[in-house]
Parts: C-alpha cells; sequence; structure tokens
C-alpha cells in the first residue's frame, strides 16, 4: 500500500470526499480511505494512523473535491525529496461556489484577509522550508516515519490543532514543504455568519500562536 487517506468526519456527515476520490487518476489497488467518524477531529485522525497502511499518510477533509493528480503528484514529490517528511498544498475555491462563496474565498487569498495564511488558499510557489502558515490538515500527506517520533495530533485542541502539529513536527526536525500541485477545492462559507465563524477561529489561532 502506498498512500493511505484518513478522513476525520463528525458523526452526522457524509463523506463526500470519497465520491471525489472515485475520479483520481491513482491506482486504486495503491490507495486506502479510512474514514473515522467522532466528535475530537484530532482523535479521529489519531485513530485513522493507527489504521493506516501506506508508506504515505494523507489527512483530508471530509466535505473536499480533489484534483485528478494530487495521489500521482503527492508520491512523485516524496519519491524525488527524500529529505522532506510532510507536504501539503493549497485549498482552491471552486468554481461552482456561489458568489457570496466566492468572495469569501477571495477574502481567504488575500493577505489583508487572513495574513500569513492566505498561501493555504491560492496557488504559491514550491517552499520546501513551510511551515503552519502555509498547510492545513485539510491537505496534507506525510511519511509514516513521521508518527513512529511524534505523536499524532494534540487531542485537547480545537481549533489549532493542525498548526500545532506542524510546528511540533518541525521541532523534533521534520521538513515540511509547500507543494502547488496538491490540489484540493474547498467549499466557502456561502453565508455572511458562518464567514465570520471562520474568522473567529483565525483569531483563536493567533490567541495560540
Amino acid at each position: 500500500m502506498k498512500v493511505s487517506i484518513v478522513i476525520a468526519s463528525a458523526p452526522d456527515r457524509d463523506a463526500e470526499v470519497l465520491n471525489s476520490l472515485k475520479n483520481v487518476d491513482y491506482d486504486k489497488k495503491d490507495y486506502e480511505a479510512i474514514v473515522v467518524r467522532g466528535l475530537n477531529p484530532s482523535e479521529n485522525r489519531n485513530n485513522g494512523i493507527k489504521k493506516a497502511k501506506g508508506k504515505i499518510i494523507g489527512f483530508i477533509d471530509d466535505d473536499a473535491l480533489l484534483d485528478k493528480n494530487i495521489l500521482k503528484n503527492a508520491e512523485r514529490f516524496f519519491e524525488n525529496n527524500r529529505d522532506i517528511d510532510i507536504i501539503g498544498g493549497p485549498q482552491l475555491t471552486p468554481k461552482t461556489d456561489g458568489w457570496f462563496a466566492r468572495v469569501s474565498g477571495y477574502a481567504l487569498e488575500s493577505y489583508f484577509g487572513t495574513s500569513k495564511m492566505s498561501k493555504r488558499y491560492k496557488v504559491g510557489k514550491l517552499d520546501l522550508n513551510a511551515d503552519e502558515n502555509s498547510l492545513t490538515s485539510a491537505n496534507c500527506f506525510a511519511r509514516r516515519s513521521v508518527f513512529k517520533k511524534i505523536d499524532g495530533f494534540n487531542v485537547k485542541l480545537y481549533p489549532g490543532e493542525d498548526p500545532e502539529f506542524f510546528a511540533r513536527a518541525k521541532k523534533n526536525g521534520f521538513r515540511i514543504a509547500y507543494v502547488p500541485n496538491v490540489v484540493i477545492y474547498h467549499r466557502r462559507r456561502a453565508t455572511l455568519p458562518k464567514f465570520m465563524e471562520q474568522f473567529f477561529k483565525y483569531v483563536l489561532f493567533y490567541t495560540w500562536c
């Protein structure tokens, strides 16, 4: 098994990403999808890691739409960059999103809207020394060896569990890269209240930092 994809989901949610996964250009025998449901996202991911058989373990949000080359591009990057341990790429706004959702997407892409984290939401340049500002657990992949040295995600944190994980990985000597062709599409908040809720979470993130 080359790639294990861990999908953390709430008990009452459908893992829509599974439909998108069917269209990915990658041999079906070389990857597995592990859906773990529960109320704690970190605990879900950690339980998925325990079940994973792949040399590469990926984390993708349950409502993501996948670029058809995402697994191929992730595998190729790891093969060509043996010194990189964790990678992630952008989560772009789907072209099918409604007008307010697209406005939300523009805000996320702008430095004014999300500061250093804006790179998460648009196609940027390859960065072989990335950090928690560039990556999220909505779209990231790690070598299995990472989880042999450090624990997974902090079950006591939400939100902020993924930046804490990336920061802890770097402190333990693992290298992180932002890879622009490892792409998912993520539907944006379609209403103002939902959009404001998301920005409140960013405030919590900066407080954690």
